[in-house]
């Protein structure tokens, strides 16, 4: 089966990965994988620190919602 890996928090990454995969399953009539890795942005419980602490790390790298716009 083919696949990809995406970046899941990448809007335009996602949709350019849907496009091509949806072009090459029609054209080779085969199943395609769409692997988005994400990160999730607010813990079930806000009560976790330890994945506050996380998040905050992360979102001060790259944050998803300030690369849409």
């Amino acid at each position: 089966m083919l696949s990809i890996r995406v970046d899941g928090n990448d809007v335009f990454a996602v949709y350019n990965a849907t496009k091509e995969a949806r072009r090459r399953a029609v054209a080779e009539n085969q199943p395609f994988l769409i692997e988005a890795m994400t990160y999730r942005c607010v813990p079930d419980n806000q009560k976790q620190t330890v994945l506050l602490d996380l998040n905050n790390k992360f979102l001060s790298r790259r944050n998803p919602r300030k690369s849409f716009v």
